[in-house]
Formats: structure tokens, sequence, C-alpha cells
């Protein structure tokens, strides 16, 4: 955690999967956290954050998130039924080829087991984004 706020470099995109093996530590469901990490996003800069379930300490990240970010679109992974936040540095103007370009590169790396440049392209959120206030829509 104390890495986040010592830096100074800025990022395009942060894809946080902050678990330590089936909790996330009590620091990374903080707002503190959170602001730690909009300071290190670019100006355009967006975050996601995975959460494996929404009850304990998965709705404590998804609110403490929330608390500093304005999530922009919310989705449920199709193979292990995970739920991604996502969410922008200032106020979210969509490039459709940027965040292309970005997720066929992340898909390329393989470093997850499913598609995200697919699961972007489906328009369905998951019953606990509705919850969290969030559609699945992006803003034009």
């Amino acid at each position: 955690v104390d890495w986040i706020a010592r830096g100074d470099e800025k990022y395009d995109f942060v894809l946080l999967d902050a678990y330590a093996g089936e909790e996330i530590p009590g620091a990374l469901a903080k707002p503190a956290f959170f602001r730690a990490v909009a300071r290190r996003l670019a100006p355009d800069g967006v975050i996601a954050i995975n959460i494996a379930e929404m009850e304990a300490d998965g709705q404590a990240a998804a609110r403490a998130f929330a608390a500093v970010f304005t999530p922009f679109d919310c989705r449920r992974t199709p193979v292990d039924g995970n739920i991604l936040l996502f969410a922008a540095a200032g106020s979210h103007a969509e490039d459709a080829a940027r965040m292309q370009r970005w997720l066929t590169d992340w898909d390329a790396r393989r470093v997850t087991d499913f598609s995200l440049a697919a699961l972007a392209a489906r328009r369905a959120p998951a019953p606990e984004c509705d919850a969290l206030g969030v559609s699945g829509r992006r803003p034009r």
C-alpha cells in the first residue's frame, strides 16, 4: 500500500486485483488507499477493481472505491463471476479507439482467463452493479 503513496509516476490504466488469498487486505478497502491511487492516475486515467464477492470485504472495497471515484461501468466476469468496477480520474469521455487498443493489448498479454474486449462489448450489468447504482452504460 505504501508504494503507491510514495511514487509519482502516472498511469493511464490501473487494474486492481487486491486479494491476499481469499480476503481483501483491510488497508485496500479504505478511501485513503483509493485517494492515493487517484493521485497516481493520469488526467485521462481509468481504474478498475476486481471484486470476487459483494459480501463483507467486497462490499467495503466497493464502497471505498465509490467514495473516491464515480464508477462509470460495472461488469460480471464470464469465468468466475467476479465484479469489475470501472471509474475515471476525472470526467469520463469515452475514447472508443483508445479503449479498444488498450483492451487488445491487455488480451494479448493473456493475464486474465477471459477476454476483456469481449466483456466490454457486452452491455448486461450484474445485479450487484444496479445495487451500486452503476447501470453498465457509459456516459456519452
